[in-house]
């Protein structure tokens, strides 16, 4: 069953910047290309960091010294010196936030987007898998686009390539029905032990919110949500 990969929504090509590019030509790139972060690459061309508008405007945040930062707890104080430090950069390497988190070109949506939300981020590098150069950029939205493919050509690839090619299962004998994304099945399934695996299987493809399982079995009236949706 195709899946989409992240080369299927990412952004190319790829724009970067290098460790030494100053913080007015940081703001000029930003703004020039439309966009609100970009990798920082090092003298070999490695991704080792992102600078994203948030980190920029940590200069106009932060001014002189932090009042009473000998009072504050020390996990406060880190974060306090962390954002002076930002705020007195000049250039990518001491206003980026590294290391970066990156992905790949053949990871499947749903993991690039568990590596987002693992790192509370709204953006990921796209690299190549051994030299580490970057190829594009995938944001949150990018991801979110899988929504956006309509319910009929979501059940023809549930009765055809779900239920027919992978499973054996005459289409035929399983009511599939789609709206907005949420997926109905409705039927009978002659081996009972295959209904979660079908289920799953529906809940992974892309586009779907949900999945109302209503095949006879064990499992009936279950609901499966693909991991992107959680």
């Amino acid at each position: 069953m195709t899946r989409a990969l992240v080369r299927d929504v990412m952004t190319t090509p790829a724009i970067s910047v290098d460790e030494n590019t100053p913080f007015t030509d940081l703001v000029a790139v930003l703004s020039e290309n439309r966009i609100s972060g970009v990798p920082v690459t090092d003298a070999g061309g490695v991704v080792v960091g992102v600078v994203s508008e948030s980190d920029l405007t940590v200069k106009q945040a932060v001014s002189g010294d932090v009042p009473g930062v000998r009072a504050i707890s020390p996990a406060r104080r880190r974060r306090a010196r962390e954002r002076l430090r930002r705020a007195a950069g000049t250039r990518a390497a001491d206003l980026m936030t590294a290391p970066a988190r990156v992905t790949y070109e053949h990871t499947p949506l749903p993991v690039a987007a568990r590596t987002m939300a693992d790192a509370g981020v709204d953006r990921l590098p796209v690299v190549e898998p051994l030299a580490g150069r970057p190829l594009g950029i995938v944001t949150r939205s990018d991801l979110l686009s899988v929504y956006g493919r309509g319910d009929e050509e979501i059940g023809a690839q549930i009765r055809d390539e779900v239920l027919l090619r992978e499973y054996a299962i005459d289409p035929s004998g399983v009511l599939v029905t789609v709206r907005d994304g949420v997926v109905r099945l409705q039927g009978w399934v002659e081996n009972v032990a295959l209904i979660p695996s079908i289920a799953a299987t529906v809940a992974g493809i892309d586009g779907v919110v949900a999945v109302e399982n209503l095949l006879s079995g064990d499992v009936s009236a279950d609901v499966y949500r693909p991991a992107a949706a959680r």
